[in-house]
């Protein structure tokens, strides 16, 4: 499927050390979602990761050829972003906005964090996959944080939300079989509640070394 996409200048800017991306300006792609994404780290100790971190305010996500959707520009002055857009309504009038994020921002009602694919280095290799652990603050209330992980590529299977007032929550695999391994979190937020503070998400496995997948017979 082709389409075609285009980015204007000044769709790019600095925000607390992470590099804001608008993106798209235009497509013809209607699966590619609109929005500021990131890529960085807030603290030098935390490795760099890639996000889909703000949404535009009119509630539009995706292009069609009815609301033409657009963006004009990102621009940051100190703790101050500005994004600008534009889409046309069902009644084919044209809106035109200027979003704005400060440190007053309320955060968002739905939030979520997947892993990069893990493979152990060994793509052909199996490995057991134990448990899964989401570390925060206390949680506060209005607050739901639900572990996930995905095997191989598959579905993904969901566990227990943690309870308010705790500071982990912990997704028992028992020793899942897997070549590839994702895992993360997904979570809401009521609107006026504090936001949670994650300080960890750590998936424990096991390498099984005393196995071997090479040979030349079909294994699973």
């Amino acid at each position: 499927m082709s389409d075609t996409t285009i980015v204007n200048p000044n769709m790019m800017a600095i925000r607390y050390n992470l590099l804001m991306l608008g993106y798209p300006s235009t497509t013809t792609n209607v699966n590619i979602n609109y929005g500021v994404y990131t890529w960085g780290a807030v603290e030098v100790t935390y490795p760099n990761s890639f996000g889909y971190d703000y949404q535009l305010s009119n509630g539009q996500v995706n292009y069609s050829a009815a609301n033409n959707l657009k963006i004009g520009a990102v621009y940051n002055y100190v703790d101050t972003m500005y994004i600008s857009w534009q889409y046309t309504d069902v009644s084919s009038q044209v809106h035109y906005g200027l979003d704005k994020v400060d440190n007053s921002s309320s955060a968002a009602t739905s939030f979520n964090l997947r892993s990069l694919i893990f493979d152990g280095g060994t793509v052909f290799k199996t490995k057991e996959a134990y448990r899964l652990q989401i570390t925060f603050n206390t949680l506060p209330a209005g607050v739901t944080i639900i572990p996930f992980y995905s095997v191989n590529r598959g579905a993904d299977v969901l566990g227990t939300a943690a309870t308010v007032g705790t500071q982990k929550v912990v997704l028992e695999l028992g020793a899942v079989r897997f070549h590839e391994l994702q895992w993360g979190l997904t979570g809401t937020l009521t609107a006026g509640s504090t936001a949670p503070t994650i300080t960890g998400v750590t998936m424990e496995v096991g390498p099984l070394p005393e196995e071997r997948n090479i040979s030349s017979e079909v294994v699973e």
